[in-house]
């Protein structure tokens, strides 16, 4: 790690002490939170972090720390359908695409979530054959 001071992990169960620092032979002393078996954010039953210190994930330990947290930027993963389209014809439906940031944990620009208009096909009388902003083109509306 060797950023900054590292406070101890006010955690029930503390593992090992750990040296670690730059080459230059300063060495931070810090303690993880070593109990697995947690479900928080810090890995611990109470809050591992408290005062000015801030929970920051390194290779897979959590660890307080007086400094702001390494930010990543993400990407993307595909879009997947996270619902059904809610109209059978005239593009008058729409359905919720949704995505996900990876890694977990960093930023990503734009929106997880879109609406896409769908039902392609042309609607049957009474109905418009097609919903505003599309217009019927072989027996299919697109957008005008």
């Amino acid at each position: 790690m060797g950023r900054g001071i590292v406070a101890p992990c006010t955690c029930s169960v503390l593992a090992s002490m750990r040296k670690e620092g730059p080459s230059s032979g300063s060495s931070t002393e810090t303690q993880k939170c070593g109990n697995p078996g947690c479900t928080t954010a810090c890995g611990c039953p109470s809050a591992c972090c408290g005062g000015p210190y801030q929970a920051v994930a390194y290779h897979g330990t959590i660890y307080c720390s007086l400094e702001e947290p390494i930010s990543c930027v993400g990407s993307w993963e595909p879009w997947f359908n996270y619902t059904l389209c809610n109209d059978t014809c005239g593009m008058c439906g729409t359905y919720t695409q949704q995505r996900y940031c990876m890694p977990p944990g960093c930023q990503c620009t734009g929106s997880f979530t879109q609406t896409m208009p769908c039902a392609a096909s042309v609607c049957a009388s009474p109905r418009s054959a097609c919903c505003t902003g599309f217009t019927e083109k072989a027996n299919t509306c697109s957008v005008s």
